[in-house]
């Protein structure tokens, strides 16, 4: 079976910082997505923006934000759920990209970007999706017939970069052929 989806789950957003860093936006001009990016002041988070892979930064939550939509201690960015859920609609319908989302429990509360996500996932698209551990994504992810769940661990970091690099240099070297 070949592997179209890779899901990825870390527990701390610093790992999957160096993951994304050192082994997958080195892909950068094959991949088009975007991944959440902790904002710190003094060493303390305070929120999130939003990188589009080959796009612009995006404000999504911050403790300061006064918005409709609440998480925990941050509020949303009015309309930011709107053009993430748009982006992926759009993501499947580019061809020969692979595509890298970050999902976290916030976007599936939103039913427009759940019904966008389900589209994306029903195609034959190479994703690459990072998740913290959500045991409802994690399932979802494990559901899709091609699918692969990798944990993002202190322990298991090397091993987890070598074994995502090979996965994205055969995607890509493929691609190159197929051009």
């Amino acid at each position: 079976m070949e592997i179209n989806k890779l899901g990825i789950t870390f527990v701390s957003h610093k790992q999957k910082q160096m993951l994304l860093e050192t082994t997958v936006l080195p892909y950068r001009n094959f991949i088009e997505g975007y991944y959440s990016v902790e904002l710190r002041e003094k060493n303390k988070l305070i929120g999130y923006d939003i990188n589009f892979i080959n796009d612009k930064k995006m404000q999504f939550a911050h403790k300061d934000f006064i918005g409709e939509i609440t998480f925990g201690k941050y509020a949303i960015k009015s309309n930011a759920l709107e053009k993430i859920s748009q982006k992926i609609l759009k993501y499947s319908e580019i061809p020969h990209k692979i595509i890298m989302i970050e999902l976290g429990s916030i976007f599936i509360l939103n039913p427009q970007f759940t019904q966008n996500l389900l589209k994306l996932f029903s195609t034959d698209k190479k994703i690459i999706i990072l998740t913290p551990k959500n045991k409802e994504i994690i399932q979802t992810i494990k559901n899709l017939d091609d699918s692969f769940m990798i944990e993002l661990n202190k322990k298991e970091t090397q091993a987890v970069k070598k074994a995502i690099d090979k996965w994205l240099g055969e995607l890509v070297s493929r691609m190159e052929i197929n051009e």
